[in-house]
């Protein structure tokens, strides 16, 4: 079975720190025997055809090298708010990526298209196929979060219902996700919460040799604003009062700015470390590679997800990163955001705080440190229960399933 995948998130080059769960996927299917060839936007320094891990990735320009700032370093809506002539992308994004799928297509044969986000991949295979009806082909599409909250005028919203309403099925990774999509008009049937997956196995587990630190909170993911980061400093700095050897780790991009608060201002993360006298008590590091997490996991006592709804209605899908820290066994606490409630169970797996609260965060914080035998039990009881359901083994495997029946349909 030869599957055609499209991407706009997706490894520029060997140790790239882009998020690499579509490859990972690609990857594992093609170890089952699907032929996968990647279709993703180029970028610079990138090649525009390789083998990358063993599977066929092509890359289309859509403009002039140095100004293609569309895809990759935060995401598509990162970057159109961080660079002003990125919405002036969209279109070009939207025409060549059409273009491209339409020369894979031609060039060579496909039984079916993954496409990973609604928009723009999944739009980009709707417009084309509307145009050039005979070489359509089946649409099974990934929707990860951003591309499903985000987008929100009654123009864009009608038009991720008819793209969805093209698809010959949705996959969402939260059950809070597929609730949304079927209020979006996908019928239930056609929606199944299906995630990507994490190596627990292999990569993500506790790291002989490394000892944990009971006084260290770790932080990984990008610096925007759905993150929650603002609101992690803001309760570390309360946190503090009591406990003023704790130690923060910061890990991801510090170039991207960032709301705080309510208001309209902008600022890093680094001032605002400064404003709360935390100098001493910050640690940051830029992006890393997957490979160097697990050891950062396995030092920290407590791995902190804080993420929020930001000022556009852009939310978390999912957040592998916490199946990652308690791949680990490092005890975690998360917002009360809805997708989270499905790794994490209040006093089970983890703990959950009000999101949006600094002071409940201190609070729940401020617990695990002083009951280390607890935050051993929930680090212990999250990693079993993170095995048995996000193994990458158990989600490819999920997704061979799905790939299967409609190659048998």
């Amino acid at each position: 079975m030869r599957i055609l995948v499209l991407s706009s998130t997706f490894p520029r080059w060997e140790g790239d720190t882009e998020p690499g769960f579509v490859l990972e996927l690609c990857k594992r299917l093609a170890d089952r025997d699907f032929g996968v060839d990647v279709l993703a936007p180029h970028t610079a320094k990138a090649s525009t055809c390789e083998k990358f891990g063993g599977i066929n990735v092509f890359r289309y320009k859509y403009f002039f090298t140095r100004f293609q700032k569309l895809a990759y370093n935060g995401g598509i809506n990162a970057n159109i708010r961080k660079y002003w002539y990125a919405r002036l992308l969209v279109p070009l994004f939207i025409f060549f990526q059409c273009l491209a799928i339409y020369r894979r297509l031609k060039e060579d044969h496909y039984d079916i298209i993954h496409a990973h986000w609604i928009i723009p991949q999944a739009l980009c295979c709707s417009l084309l196929f509307r145009i050039v009806p005979g070489i359509a082909l089946p649409v099974i599409c990934t929707s990860h979060g951003g591309d499903l909250y985000s987008y929100n005028s009654g123009f864009s919203r009608y038009i991720k219902k008819r793209v969805i309403n093209d698809l010959a099925h949705l996959c969402v990774v939260s059950n809070a996700m597929k609730e949304e999509a079927v209020q979006l008009g996908a019928a239930g049937g056609k929606v199944n919460v299906l995630s990507m997956g994490v190596d627990l196995s292999a990569r993500f587990k506790p790291v002989k040799g490394v000892m944990r630190d009971p006084q260290k909170i770790i932080f990984v993911g990008r610096f925007v604003e759905k993150k929650g980061i603002n609101l992690l400093i803001d309760a570390v700095s309360l946190l503090r009062k009591q406990y003023p050897e704790v130690e923060l780790v910061l890990v991801g991009e510090l170039f991207e700015l960032f709301l705080v608060g309510d208001g309209p201002g902008r600022r890093r993360a680094r001032e605002q470390v400064v404003e709360h006298g935390m100098e001493s008590s910050v640690e940051f590091h830029g992006s890393m590679h997957q490979s160097a997490l697990p050891a950062l996991f396995s030092s920290a006592a407590i791995a902190v997800v804080p993420s929020v709804i930001d000022n556009t209605g852009d939310r978390e899908g999912l957040g592998l990163v916490v199946i990652e820290a308690m791949g680990c066994e490092c005890a975690v606490v998360v917002s009360s955001l809805a997708a989270m409630q499905d790794i994490v169970t209040d006093g089970e797996t983890g703990l959950i705080f009000q999101m949006g609260s600094a002071e409940d965060l201190r609070d729940r914080l401020q617990y695990l440190l002083q009951q280390p035998h607890e935050r051993q039990l929930l680090a212990e009881r999250g990693r079993e229960f993170v095995r048995s359901r996000y193994d990458w083994d158990i989600i490819a495997g999920q997704y061979q399933v799905l790939l299967q029946n409609f190659k048998s349909s």
